[in-house]
């Protein structure tokens, strides 16, 4: 059973008006999967949980971002830190990231 939120307006809106879009909130809460509800059929997801997903992250942001496609999500984004200096518009030209405190 899917539960609809009032951010989701906000989330669509934001969307138009910035490439880049973070998500926080406590850990736990379902920021993940609002946005893999929401945009799941046009956005590709990746997180860096995966071990291997972060070391090719780490080891070649530029390729890794470009590989991306046009609209991802990434997941867990705080393990890579450095992916930040890479973001401009265009590469990928719409990001999403959930990010929760630690």
């Amino acid at each position: 059973m899917d539960i609809h939120r009032n951010i989701e307006q906000s989330i669509q809106s934001a969307l138009k008006s910035f490439s880049v879009v973070a998500l926080t909130g406590p850990r736990q809460t379902g920021k993940s999967t609002l946005l893999k509800t929401l945009f799941g059929n046009e956005y590709s997801y990746t997180t860096f949980d995966d071990p291997l997903v972060r070391e090719r992250a780490m080891d070649d942001p530029v390729f890794f971002l470009d590989n991306l496609g046009d609209r991802a999500i990434i997941d867990e984004i705080q393990y890579v830190p450095q992916i930040f200096r890479f973001l401009h518009p265009g590469r990928p030209r719409h990001l999403l990231w959930p990010g929760g405190g630690d």
